[in-house]
């Protein structure tokens, strides 16, 4: 997976906010979602956005794993993010 070229981001008190100016709708990121935005800025898999996550905070794989794939579903959904293949991430 990786960001979309589409929104605009940035840091604001720890926590990321994006803006998708194709509808106009704002986002907020908190502390561990601005760390999955800022690790999938390049291409890259959900075990290293775990294993990013999981070297800042203290939580186990299989929770992370959970909440993660909970987030990228609802960016996915709104078009922010891209799913790539195995090969490419």
């Amino acid at each position: 997976m990786k960001v979309s070229s589409a929104p605009l981001s940035t840091e604001l008190n720890g926590e990321r906010v994006l803006l998708d100016p194709r509808s106009g709708r704002y986002f907020a990121l908190n502390p561990v979602g601005a760390v999955i935005w800022k690790t999938a800025a390049a291409p890259t898999s959900v075990h290293a956005i775990c294993a990013a996550i999981m070297r800042e905070y203290e939580v186990d794989f299989e929770n992370c794993l959970k909440d993660t794939m909970e987030l990228i579903d609802s960016l996915f959904e709104a078009g922010l993010i891209e799913i790539l293949d195995e090969k490419t991430a």
